[in-house]
């Protein structure tokens, strides 16, 4: 799904995608969770913690990737930036 969202906004052809471009920048995020994967751990990080259950209160150290990229959605939305 991720590849055929990137394959789809970068295609030049398209008028939706030129428009979407033209309006709004995407931070796109592929995997927060390299470590679990590579464990055949999807919700799980390398220590076995399902990383779904963090996203309102992570820890820094615990759970770091969670962490930044709920700061950054944070960052942004106080910026009225932040778009779902």
């Amino acid at each position: 799904a991720f590849l055929g969202f990137v394959e789809n906004i970068l295609r030049l052809e398209s008028f939706h995608s030129k428009e979407l471009r033209e309006n709004f920048v995407f931070k796109l995020i592929p995997m927060i969770n390299p470590d679990g994967v590579s464990r055949g751990h999807y919700r799980q990080d390398s220590k076995g913690v399902n990383l779904n259950r963090f996203y309102n209160f992570p820890s820094k150290m615990e759970q770091p990737n969670v962490f930044h990229i709920r700061e950054l959605a944070v960052y942004l939305a106080n910026l009225n930036l932040f778009y779902f």
